[in-house]
């Protein structure tokens, strides 16, 4: 078993990550989302500044009204004293950015061109500007979102800055940056008395605050005040909820009919498999691979596709979310030549994006395709 398993598992590897273009998904539009594969990174480095532009508004959309904060957010009555635009051709003291990208991407004095620096390494964009009096000396200063570009990342900060007498404008602190606990800022807005609200994830992907809602990522609203020295939070979470992360799915075994013939060298039979999740928590789908003779052809009332990559034929079955402690048994009709024997192939069932499988012992099981 061992001489067959390990090609296939190997060949299984090396799909995963090429299926997608070829899957029509069964359910409702937003259950391909749910399912992306794991091996997908959105490439945003042309991309980011369209991405980024509607961060703000999606996540406040995702995220609701502002969480524990109940200070209330200020409101505008007239032309704001700074905007993105008049920001877009400045110079700016940039505090340093933290964790990885502290030597990618560019700090202290940046000149901005259209409202990015295009640096060797990173590209530093100005996303949203809120002005908020930080230092209650009258004078509301702006307090900038910035992002930074790193190939296929992307890193936050947030800074307040001032202008002298001369118009110059000189950095008061940074409010809060991206760092092994905050691992994105989505949006700034102000609130009265001189704090600034911040919407913040522990979602690491590089679309952190563009993703539809899932449940295995926070937002929070968290206000910050400037204390004359530092900024300090003052509302909202400190920290964020551990979230669930594993399903375990199980495949319980294929059983198969006998197989008819069709006449002109075919066959046909059925194959049942049941999926089960063994999890405390809903899964919010899954993904079911199974190995078929090249020149077979399967078909499915539950949306299954007969996949050809490369040496391997296959077909993919895609589920809708399955609950706690619930199975689904699902038949596959195949067909296959007449003078096909495969004995002891693998069906292998795997999570979506963003859950991993505590159990990987229990995804797959044998099964033979015989005369």
């Amino acid at each position: 078993m061992s001489d067959l398993r390990d090609p296939l598992v190997d060949a299984f590897a090396a799909l995963r990550g090429d299926v997608t273009p070829h899957v029509t998904t069964p359910g409702p539009a937003d259950l391909y989302r749910r399912l992306d594969t794991r091996h997908r990174r959105v490439k945003i480095a042309t991309t980011a500044a369209v991405a980024l532009a509607v961060a703000g508004t999606f996540a406040v959309l995702r995220a609701g009204p502002g969480g524990d904060d109940t200070s209330g957010v200020g409101t505008n009555t007239g032309s704001t004293e700074t905007s993105v635009e008049k920001l877009s051709e400045s110079t700016l003291d940039l505090p340093a950015w933290r964790g990885e990208a502290a030597s990618a991407c560019v700090s202290g004095p940046t000149r901005f061109s259209g409202g990015a620096h295009r640096g060797p390494n990173g590209t530093v964009i100005i996303q949203q500007v809120a002005d908020v009096d930080v230092d209650h000396d009258g004078a509301k200063e702006a307090v900038i979102h910035l992002n930074c570009t790193i190939q296929d990342a992307v890193t936050f900060q947030v800074v307040a800055v001032r202008r002298d007498a001369t118009g110059a404008l000189r950095t008061v602190g940074q409010v809060a940056a991206q760092d092994d606990d905050l691992r994105a800022v989505c949006s700034v807005q102000p609130v009265v008395k001189g704090a600034v609200k911040l919407l913040v994830s522990d979602d690491t992907r590089p679309d952190a605050c563009t993703r539809p809602p899932s449940n295995q990522t926070a937002m929070q609203w968290r206000t910050y005040t400037w204390d004359g020295r530092t900024f300090r939070q003052t509302g909202g979470p400190t920290t964020f909820p551990q979230l669930p992360t594993g399903v375990d799915l199980a495949v319980q075994g294929w059983q198969r009919s006998a197989f008819t013939d069709l006449g002109g060298g075919m066959r046909r039979g059925n194959l049942t498999v049941t999926v089960r999740n063994n999890s405390a928590i809903e899964a919010p789908g899954w993904w079911l691979y199974l190995p078929i003779p090249r020149n077979a052809t399967v078909t499915s009332r539950y949306g299954c596709v007969s996949l050809s990559p490369g040496a391997t034929a296959a077909a993919l079955c895609i589920g809708l979310p399955l609950k706690a402690g619930a199975e689904f048994s699902l038949t596959v009709t195949m067909d296959i030549p007449s003078n096909v024997d495969w004995p002891h192939w693998v069906v292998q069932v795997w999570t979506p994006d963003d859950y991993t499988d505590p159990d990987v012992g229990n995804n797959d099981a044998e099964y033979d395709v015989g005369p």
